[in-house]
């Protein structure tokens, strides 16, 4: 990756993340034509919110609406 071939902006992350009986490792490389669009860090976190977000605690299956307490 020079910039040139492929031609653009370079943007790469690296990463690991392990939460309750899960892990994960990823790298996120991302290239712009002309302006930043998106960064990898932020497509990084993205997956990892998508990987994790069953397991986070207090939060519903993705998918599934909390319910209120207390009514």
């Amino acid at each position: 990756l020079t910039g040139t071939d492929p031609a653009g902006k370079c943007d790469w992350f690296v990463g690991y993340a392990e939460g309750r009986n899960r892990r994960l490792a990823l790298a996120a490389l991302t290239i712009n034509k002309q302006l930043w669009r998106v960064k990898s860090a932020y497509l990084a976190r993205r997956a990892v919110e998508f990987f994790f977000r069953d397991s986070v605690e207090g939060r519903p299956p993705a998918g599934k609406k909390a319910g209120r307490k207390g009514i």
